[in-house]
């Protein structure tokens, strides 16, 4: 059970092998298409005008059951879903399933990210919405959190 009560958006479930045209079928029609922003740098949550001057990413997010007490959710760049995520460092494992949905449609999502040669991990939290305005004004709302985090006032 995951801690807010939800699963993670996307949610890929299928009886196809790995690979598979079913797995492949069931992959893309679980995909969920958003606009997604990385809350934190190498693991430190950023101020919100570092976040909006960066471009929001658009894709789709598919979520998995890893089968070891963990899923994953990937974030897809492209309508490609056949192959691995072109991004590794947006795919967020998510061992204690910190997922909110919030009222504005958007999705908070924490766990742990890694670096393209999977060499090093740290925490990352992604804001992901349905459109740039909604995540946008999202983190908007979010500025005071996120400077007091960024800054170290907050404890």
């Amino acid at each position: 059970m995951y801690a807010w009560g939800m699963e993670p958006p996307g949610m890929f479930r299928t009886v196809g092998a790995p690979g598979s045209v079913r797995a492949n079928s069931d992959r893309k029609q679980a995909a969920w298409p958003c606009r997604l922003v990385e809350l934190r740098f190498c693991g430190v949550y950023l101020p919100s005008e570092l976040i909006l001057s960066r471009p929001l990413h658009t894709g789709w997010i598919v979520s998995k059951d890893t089968g070891v007490g963990e899923r994953i959710c990937t974030f897809y760049t492209s309508a490609d879903l056949d192959g691995p995520s072109p991004l590794p460092p947006l795919t967020v494992h998510l061992g204690d399933g910190k997922v909110r949905q919030n009222q504005d449609g958007t999705y908070l999502i924490h766990g742990r990210s890694c670096d393209a040669g999977y060499l090093s991990e740290w925490p990352q939290t992604w804001l992901c919405g349905p459109g740039s305005e909604v995540v946008s004004a999202a983190v908007r709302g979010m500025t005071a959190w996120l400077r007091a985090r960024y800054t170290g006032q907050w404890r």
